[in-house]
């Protein structure tokens, strides 16, 4: 299963068989803040989604090469529809130097789509790695583009850091956006967050709404 997956992960790679479907995320007056792109491949014709390959890209070392594709396909779409996208980065990129030297060399080149793209990365990859998470917003930040925390809501005391570090918004965990109008706890905790985010001047967006 591990040739399979190799094989079929470095054809997709090499032959463009990578894509992206993407989801609007909205603010409460509709209007769109981007468009979130979810990376997919198709394997002889299957479309395959990021649960189903994404354990082997991390375990088969892809990551980086995922990662770089999906932000040249979101500034694709950029380019295409004119719409802000987002593309989520694994763990990985964080803690590869050479992506960074890759991603500059990049936005250098796509200077009339930079603005539009957000770069995501989970809570625990951006807490775990906060020195190399402020390269990323530095990048971010030097060249016109957002960076974001994604799946927020377990290390809320550590939120101010997010602030210092350079980010422009987090997303909180669908988890406590479900049944938000009777749990009084995930109303309570999403209440905190709007809070905190306001007063550091981040953008506070819930998933799964």
């Amino acid at each position: 299963q591990t040739e399979q997956w190799l094989g079929d992960l470095r054809y997709a790679l090499d032959n463009s068989e990578l894509f992206i479907e993407t989801f609007p995320v909205l603010a409460s007056n509709r209007m769109l803040i981007h468009e979130e792109a979810m990376v997919r491949i198709q394997i002889n014709g299957k479309v395959r989604y990021a649960g189903e390959f994404m354990p082997w890209v991390h375990r088969l070392d892809l990551s980086t090469e995922i990662d770089k594709a999906v932000v040249v396909l979101a500034l694709d779409h950029i380019a295409a529809t004119g719409k802000p996208t987002c593309a989520n980065l694994t763990s990985e990129a964080l803690a590869n130097a050479a992506f960074f030297d890759w991603l500059e060399s990049l936005v250098m080149e796509r200077r009339a789509d930079i603005s539009g793209l957000s770069l995501e990365l989970g809570e625990a990859a951006a807490f775990s790695q906060l020195e190399s998470f402020r390269r990323l917003s530095d990048i971010a930040n030097s060249h016109g583009f957002k960076v974001g925390v994604e799946h927020m809501g377990y290390r809320i005391g550590e939120i101010g850091k997010l602030s210092e570090l350079g980010a422009d918004y987090i997303k909180v965990d669908g988890l406590f956006s479900r049944d938000i109008a009777t749990n009084a706890g995930n109303a309570a905790l999403f209440r905190a967050y709007a809070s905190i985010s306001q007063s550091l001047g981040l953008e506070c967006i819930a998933e799964g709404v």
